[in-house]
């Protein structure tokens, strides 16, 4: 009763702005940010944001996919954090310049939180393009790309780009080449030369790491096949057996 008439009294007007981006930023953070946004709008809370955010502005699909990319980053709190650009780009898509200018104005949103959402395109321009990058034939130079890359970046063009190589290179590099690396273990960690931290030792683990991504999985040899013995050929009819013969000769006697 207490929520209900909080809404007829339309107490929600009277949040502050700098507690709805900060709201917007948890909602960044979850795991199924479409599936909160979709609830807001339900409720008629999300024009709190912005007006324009219903219909189709509001970039459901667009944040579900944002959703999936996601799950690709490790669990961990950079990643999370570093979601916030990307969730505002696919959150405001849809939403014109003028639109975009006034949910920043109702949200009072600060430099430091607009640079990583408004800066991000070109930002992250650099990564797509190395990437696709004709010289990038091997496994060890996509790791190396995406290890030096920051996580929104990566997360904006797993969203953005429209370059298959670029999307299969990224996969690859959460899919494939991660997942290979933690096999190795501590045993052959120990056998890369230098001490960890200098130049040297850093040298060496990234020739390492090369050769571990770079070598081709042997196959096993094909079992040579055995040649198959024919079957015997039929007797002629007029050929004789031993035991045909004795047959014949016990009849005559």
């Amino acid at each position: 009763m207490q929520v209900s008439n909080a809404r007829e009294a339309e107490v929600e007007k009277l949040i502050p702005a700098r507690v709805l981006t900060d709201e917007l930023k948890r909602i960044a953070m979850e795991d199924n940010p479409s599936a909160i946004l979709a609830a807001l709008e339900q409720a008629g809370l999300l024009a709190l944001f912005s007006p324009s955010l219903t219909g189709t502005k509001l970039n459901l699909p667009g944040i579900q996919r944002f959703e999936k990319n996601s799950r690709l980053l490790p669990d961990d709190p950079a990643a999370r954090t570093a979601r916030l650009g990307p969730f505002l780009y696919a959150l405001t898509e849809k939403l014109s310049p003028k639109e975009k200018q006034a949910f920043v104005k109702t949200l009072e949103m600060t430099k430091a939180e607009l640079d990583p959402w408004q800066k991000l395109e070109t930002r992250a321009k650099k990564l797509e393009t190395s990437l696709r990058a004709a010289r990038v034939k091997k496994a060890s130079q996509v790791y190396q790309i995406m290890n030096a890359a920051a996580p929104d970046e990566i997360l904006f063009q797993l969203y953005h780009s429209a370059f298959k190589p670029v999307q299969e290179r990224m996969r690859n590099y959460y899919q494939k080449y991660l997942p290979l690396l933690q096999e190795i273990t501590p045993e052959e960690w120990a056998t890369v030369e230098g001490k960890p931290g200098t130049p040297k030792y850093n040298k060496a683990r990234d020739s390492f790491i090369a050769i571990r991504l770079d070598r081709k999985v042997k196959k096993p040899p094909v079992p040579e096949a055995v040649p198959a013995v024919p079957p015997p050929s039929p007797a002629p009819s007029n050929w004789s057996t031993p035991e045909t013969a004795l047959a014949r000769r016990g009849r005559q006697g």
